[in-house]
């Protein structure tokens, strides 16, 4: 795994290569779900249908998701040991925002058969902004925060006993001003004086730009075997 440089791991002319090697069998996890309340109306009108539904979902405060036990020989070379203030190498941490999502959804009787469905929600990230100093050192899930935006249009078929939709749902999300996970543009050797890096250039720079468009079609069937 990359250890980020320290002074302590080296000196002017020479820096030390580290390896960080751990096992272990039966590690407990500890999955949290949020406390969520939602709520929605429903209005019906001639031959059209209306629906709106919103669900809040309650923050969880940063924790230990996987529980490992400190090994004391993990690191390789031995002597560089002691520079590990966490030792827990394989405990990863985990948490959540606070998120309110909603929808809209509307049906419209064509004919007798027949109907029009289109569908808007949204599905906003909950991954943490920030991890707290006390879980400086663990891993935890380095994943983007984008925030997603779904919209549904299909047909529904309905006959004696069955029913068949078919549509297509549209995923759109978009992320500005991201800071990159590594900087590769102007790449500096090793300059203890430039954010102790080692072959990157600047991060802190926010200049990633990401941009999803994810179509996905929708087949549905359903069969009623009662009259």
């Amino acid at each position: 795994m990359g250890i980020p440089y320290s002074e302590e791991i080296g000196d002017d002319n020479f820096l030390y290569d580290v390896v960080i090697q751990d096992r272990v069998r039966n590690i407990p996890e500890h999955h949290k779900t949020p406390f969520s309340a939602a709520l929605g109306i429903e209005k019906v009108f001639n031959r059209n249908k209306l629906m709106i539904t919103a669900e809040y979902f309650a923050p969880i405060a940063p924790y230990r998701m996987v529980e490992a036990e400190p090994s004391p020989n993990s690191v390789n070379p031995p002597e560089l040991q002691p520079i590990f203030e966490n030792k827990d190498f394989l405990s990863v941490v985990a948490g959540a925002e606070e998120v309110f999502n909603f929808a809209l959804g509307y049906e419209h009787q064509l004919n007798e058969t027949l109907e029009l469905l289109l569908g808007f929600r949204t599905d906003f990230h909950y991954r943490l902004k920030e991890i707290p100093q006390e879980f400086n050192g663990y891993l935890h899930l380095n994943e983007l925060r984008n925030n997603q935006y779904h919209l549904t249009c299909g047909v529904s078929k309905t006959r004696k006993n069955s029913r068949f939709s078919v549509g297509l749902n549209i995923m759109y999300a978009e992320n500005t001003n991201q800071e990159p996970f590594a900087g590769f543009v102007n790449p500096k050797d090793f300059d203890p004086t430039f954010q102790n890096s080692i072959l990157e250039g600047d991060t802190d720079i926010n200049s990633v730009e990401l941009l999803y468009l994810f179509p996905t079609i929708i087949i549905g069937f359903t069969h009623n075997f009662e009259d």
